[in-house]
């Protein structure tokens, strides 16, 4: 799906041919010493695929978290490859985060670094689509994907604070800093859903960064919306994480049936998590000292996305956010079409192009 088409040219002499990959607007040209070994790699997802084929034709609704786990795994190896992303682990107060950097060899050195934050029950891999579509952009001197606490391949932590917004934040911000020891403010972050949310945290403690929002999540609701939002979460059977997965996806966009189920098995693994459960008791809880937002510290350049198919956060949390963020937008709302909560799965060129287009507003002001 992100890669539009594919020409390679006549044979010739030697074993190191070129192939010219069109990726998104981009014209990439691989060497075939450097691609086939990749392609290799793409063989292990046969196997993975035929087996969620037959779990889908067989439609239970037990959890295959062997078969889940494998599908991840390799769809993780491989896109890795692609974009040449290396894992690095860093000791915070909160535990070991996970962070995956990204080079931007084409890319001015003097431009910022990108961050990005992924969502409740995502991780920092499921963002490896839309890091190759902004990747190539040349906006950006490296990309980062962060890991957020009780997500991905963070350290298990006993400590209940660690699962706030406090404590969330801290970890996220320790990470931040240890990358970017000497100008981690420069850096331009975005995030979705938690992630929006987190981003939110940091500019409420002053920080400068550049941030943009993404269907963000922590505008104060009622204790009956809270419990309607705590409901989508119980997922239990396969057909509830179906249901699940197409709620954050935008309806008018088509999705193959395989696919859906796929992510399926992924909601209904991740959601059982009990990192998973205690994050979603703190974004749930009505207590107002949880929710309260002084903007007097908030300075950060500021956009905001929101999908006009958004089916899982309510309209009040846009008009919300838009009302508290007015003085720090940078240029209008993005209330794109075709978009629902998760926009990195129905469009990551999509997404790629607002966040590059903010990047480049804050730019030149």
């Amino acid at each position: 799906c992100l890669v539009r088409s594919v020409r390679v040219p006549a044979p010739g002499p030697g074993p190191n041919r070129v192939m010219n990959f069109t990726l998104g607007e981009n014209v990439i040209s691989v060497s075939t010493r450097i691609m086939l070994p990749t392609m290799r790699r793409a063989l292990i997802l046969i196997v993975p695929l035929l087996i969620a084929l037959t779990l889908q034709s067989l439609q239970t609704s037990p959890p295959f978290p062997l078969a889940y786990k494998f599908i991840d795994l390799s769809l993780e190896v491989v896109l890795k490859t692609l974009v040449a992303g290396r894992d690095v682990y860093i000791d915070t107060s909160w535990g070991r985060s996970r962070a995956i950097t990204i080079p931007c060899p084409n890319s001015d050195p003097a431009r910022p670094p990108l961050v990005l934050f992924h969502g409740v029950t995502s991780k920092a891999a499921d963002l490896l689509p839309v890091a190759l579509a902004i990747k190539y952009q040349k906006r950006f001197s490296e990309i980062v994907l962060i890991d957020l606490q009780g997500h991905g391949e963070t350290d298990m932590c006993d400590d209940e604070i660690a699962f706030s917004f406090e404590g969330m934040t801290d970890m996220a911000l320790e990470t931040l800093d240890s990358l970017f020891p000497t100008n981690s403010e420069n850096a331009v972050l975005a995030g979705n859903s938690l992630g929006g949310l987190i981003l939110y945290q940091i500019g409420l403690r002053g920080r400068k960064n550049p941030i943009y929002m993404i269907s963000p999540g922590g505008a104060p609701s009622t204790a009956s919306e809270l419990a309607a939002l705590s409901e989508v979460f119980e997922i239990k059977t396969h057909r509830s994480a179906v249901t699940f997965f197409k709620t954050m996806l935008s309806e008018k966009r088509y999705k193959p049936s395989l696919f859906v189920n796929i992510m399926a098995f992924g909601c209904l693994h991740r959601t059982a998590s009990q990192n998973v459960k205690r994050i979603f008791k703190t974004l749930t809880s009505p207590d107002e000292e949880t929710y309260k937002h002084d903007m007097s510290n908030f300075v950060a350049p500021t956009g905001l996305f929101w999908g006009k198919e958004e089916r899982l956060l309510a309209d009040n949390d846009l008009q919300y956010f838009k009302q508290k963020l007015s003085p720090f937008l940078v240029g209008p709302v993005d209330e794109p079409d075709y978009f629902g909560h998760v926009p990195f799965f129905d469009d990551p060129f999509g997404v790629a192009r607002y966040i590059g287009q903010f990047a480049d507003r804050v730019i030149a002001e």
